[in-house]
């Protein structure tokens, strides 16, 4: 957020030329595209973490119905969430 404050306050910027608006808007690019991939990357080892957890859980532990079958199925989808979302929820009021 800080980053795009940034762009938006050196395009409406009067007292800064074209020639400098350019050359803080392609950092300011390469900035943003660095922290994307690192979110890329991050969500990534996210869904490995679980994926791979599923996948050795269901290999050495013989359940019916087997961890995948539950993440990928409306109800476990519906537990995910409603599971989730009251920890994002204090875990934002609690972090302040």
């Amino acid at each position: 957020m800080r980053i795009s404050k940034k762009i938006i306050r050196i395009l409406s910027s009067t007292v800064i030329s074209d020639h400098w608006k350019e050359k803080a808007l392609l950092r300011y690019a390469g900035v943003l595209m660095l922290n994307s991939m690192i979110l890329l990357l991050m969500i990534a080892g996210c869904v490995l973490m679980v994926g791979g957890f599923a996948w050795i859980a269901d290999y050495y532990v013989e359940m019916r119905p087997t961890i995948s079958d539950v993440f990928s199925s409306i109800s476990g989808m519906i537990l995910m969430l409603t599971i989730s979302i009251p920890y994002i929820y204090f875990r934002q009021c609690h972090a302040e």
